[in-house]
């Protein structure tokens, strides 16, 4: 914090977008691929699949919806974290709901973690 203060060196910050700048193609880890529609249309394709008997490698697609859920403005309490989220519903693909903002305004990025405590792994999607 004292060199934060000091040096003008600030934590990073996820970015703050608009609900329209989700829409579109999203892809990652080579095979990812995610498409946010502007009527909260969703279509995914080689997600990681979540759940309980699934294997490292088990994937899922299909069509769902998805919903943008913002940051809390500044000072005010944050229910759902510091970050935008995409809640995302695809049948099939188990608890792979909750993707959440990172990267920077002009390269963001989704990212969703999964597994066990002991055992994350975290998924992350950018635009192509």
């Amino acid at each position: 914090g004292f060199l934060q203060k000091w040096t003008g060196w600030h934590a990073y910050e996820p970015p703050r977008l608009d609900r329209s700048q989700y829409v579109g193609d999203w892809i990652g880890g080579g095979a990812y691929r995610l498409r946010l529609g502007e009527n909260g249309e969703a279509e995914g394709e080689n997600l990681p699949l979540v759940d309980e008997n699934a294997g490292p490698w088990d994937s899922c697609g299909g069509t769902g919806t998805w919903t943008f859920v913002p940051q809390p403005e500044a000072g005010r309490p944050a229910r759902s974290g510091p970050r935008d989220r995409i809640m995302l519903t695809i049948a099939g693909c188990g608890g792979l709901r909750d993707w959440q903002a990172a990267g920077t305004v002009d390269r963001p990025q989704l990212f969703v973690v999964t597994g066990d405590p002991g055992a994350l792994s975290v998924t992350t999607l950018h635009r192509p």
